[in-house]
């Protein structure tokens, strides 16, 4: 980490009851602490994690709130879900 960075800070939220093949921790992943990544830089990402066995299960794009809101799903090579935004 670089001066003045921060270390991750995980937000745990309840779940519903388990269902089917859902994980019960879901990660979001962001590249930057300090800004929002542009898509091209998440695409850089998505393809770095690509090469370490990651896979792209797909891209979501819609608002929230005031905001544009790009999301790319993926699952970890053991097929843990998780968000790059």
């Amino acid at each position: 980490m670089g001066r003045g960075s921060r270390p991750p800070a995980p937000v745990l939220l309840p779940l519903p009851p388990r269902e089917a093949q859902r994980n019960r921790v879901h990660l979001d992943i962001t590249p930057f602490d300090d800004r929002r990544a542009t898509r091209e830089e998440l695409a850089a990402e998505r393809d770095r994690l690509i090469a370490l066995g990651a896979t792209e299960e797909k891209t979501l794009l819609g608002n929230w709130g005031p905001y544009e809101e790009f999301v790319i799903m993926m699952r970890d090579p053991e097929g843990n879900e998780f968000c790059l935004q």
